[in-house]
């Protein structure tokens, strides 16, 4: 997978992969940075509106925990307006573990 690269006097310093550029890639997270060659997995959510709720899928929790120093999560909110504001969460799975996040319900799919 081809990704964008950033290059200091001809070598490439970092490489970001961008896994949902054509379409859902159905990957565990949406980007991957490698810098300093130590990959990174980053998950972006998103909302239109101000609301800091969003939902992660089992999968995706489990991926977090198996990488849990090196994933990140992004959560933007009011997106399309004026007043987009970011969150960046860098080690998810422990702010999660550790009682950061109010978890209010759970999703189930069948």
């Amino acid at each position: 997978m081809k990704g964008y690269c950033i290059k200091v006097s001809n070598q490439v310093k970092a490489q970001i992969i961008w896994n949902n550029k054509y379409g859902e890639s159905a990957m565990n997270y949406d980007l991957k940075l490698i810098d300093d060659n130590i990959e990174y997995f980053i998950e972006v959510k998103t909302t239109k509106t101000n609301e800091t709720s969003f939902s992660i899928s089992c999968i995706e929790m489990d991926f977090a925990k198996e990488k849990e120093g090196n994933y990140i999560l992004y959560l933007i909110t009011n997106v399309g307006n004026e007043n987009m504001k970011y969150y960046k969460f860098k080690n998810f799975y422990k702010m999660y573990r550790d009682g950061f996040f109010d978890k209010k319900s759970i999703s189930l799919r069948f």
